[in-house]
């Protein structure tokens, strides 16, 4: 029904869904990468302009239907057609495509590629985001998701080691799979890191049931690889786990191991 009314209103139906390729084309996709290059200068943290990149993307998509090619086309209708599209969007969605479309229209006007400044444009839409209740689990139910792993195998043994750095010492997704060996002080029993989602330096005991998990894998686990990085897929590509990979395996051994409502609940290593 939404995308009924959206075709009847605006003409066109918006993204639902992911666009593998790549959506920054042309000469709007230069600018457009022109500005993510001015925000990593701006010691932009990369997540975020990993998001500008997918908002700005989807921003030239509709720029693409209307028929433009290049920004000195821009029209204050193609701004306002672009955020009517967006009211069919999710709360948060329409708050970071607009802080990301505003901050874009800044810097065209500051590049003198907008002979205005059309940021004035964008509404502020006085998002804020909704607390909720965090996902817990039981010291029972942990123990038994350790349990469930099956250590017999190369796989078994990197998945139990990732799930204690989560579990005994409450690291990120991003921190485990981006742990390097250099990040592993053995003789003095530490693990030290800056954190890739602040950005912190952080120092941690490196327990002996956490390092005994490491060794095992490294010793009979790991494939053979140059890779400065411990945790590797155990394909035939041996590449840097991801995090929604690290996500998945997390939310497989709990539902092996009969965690009750897991899939009404957040089930990766965060929680």
């Amino acid at each position: 029904a939404n995308i009924l009314i959206e075709y009847h209103l605006t003409g066109m139906i918006s993204y639902r869904i992911k666009n593998t390729r790549d959506l920054l084309h042309g000469r709007i996709g230069e600018g457009i990468q022109s500005f993510l290059a001015c925000r990593n200068a701006g010691g932009y943290s990369p997540d975020t302009i990993s998001n500008d990149r997918i908002y700005l993307g989807r921003f030239q998509k509709y720029l693409d239907v209307v028929g433009r090619t290049d920004l000195s086309e821009l029209s204050q209708a193609d701004i306002l057609g672009f955020i009517k599209v967006l009211s069919y969007s999710t709360k948060a969605t329409i708050h970071c495509t607009l802080c990301s479309l505003r901050g874009f229209l800044r810097y065209l006007a500051r590049e003198g590629i907008l002979a205005v400044d059309w940021s004035y444009l964008v509404p502020k839409d006085g998002y804020k985001k909704e607390a909720k209740l965090p996902t817990t689990y039981t010291k029972e139910e942990i123990e038994r998701m350790l349990s469930a792993v099956d250590r017999g195998n190369p796989k078994g043994k990197r998945d139990y080691a990732m799930l204690l750095l989560a579990c005994r010492l409450g690291f990120r997704a991003s921190d485990i799979c981006g742990l390097s060996f250099d990040h592993l002080l053995w003789s003095e029993n530490l693990i030290v890191l800056k954190q890739e989602k602040t950005k912190k330096r952080i120092e941690l005991p490196l327990l002996a049931e956490v390092g005994n998990a490491i060794i095992d894998y490294l010793k009979y686990g790991r494939p053979a690889s140059q890779l400065p990085y411990v945790f590797l897929h155990a394909g035939n590509e041996h590449r840097r786990l991801q995090e929604p990979t690290l996500h998945s395996i997390v939310g497989f051994y709990l539902r092996r191991a009969g965690i009750a409502n897991v899939e009404k609940k957040k089930h990766g290593p965060h929680a």
